[in-house]
């Protein structure tokens, strides 16, 4: 994600280096607080978005495979920079 990001203006740089943000949700399914902590690294080389801290697999719809949160992530990258933010890398 990180090559992907390079690319961006110098809109991506509002977000505060080594911001983080815990969010305690539900499943939906009967399991309680569980954590989406996203913590952001900006660096000269681009933007590390790391879910690592989060809860594990839960029951419910929360999970997702890896297009889902880079697509969300990118998406709140082009609203941060404004127009003229490429989709993708082509």
């Amino acid at each position: 994600m990180a090559s992907v990001a390079t690319g961006m203006p110098a809109g991506i740089c509002t977000v505060a280096s080594n911001a983080s943000s815990p969010c305690n949700d539900d499943d939906g399914m009967g399991t309680s607080d569980v954590l989406i902590q996203v913590e952001i690294r900006v660096a000269r080389a681009g933007v590390v978005v790391d879910f690592k801290d989060s809860s594990s697999q839960v029951r419910g719809g929360l999970n997702a495979n890896f297009a889902v949160p880079l697509a969300a992530v990118l998406y709140c990258f082009q609203l941060l920079c404004g127009e003229g933010v490429p989709a993708n890398a082509g």
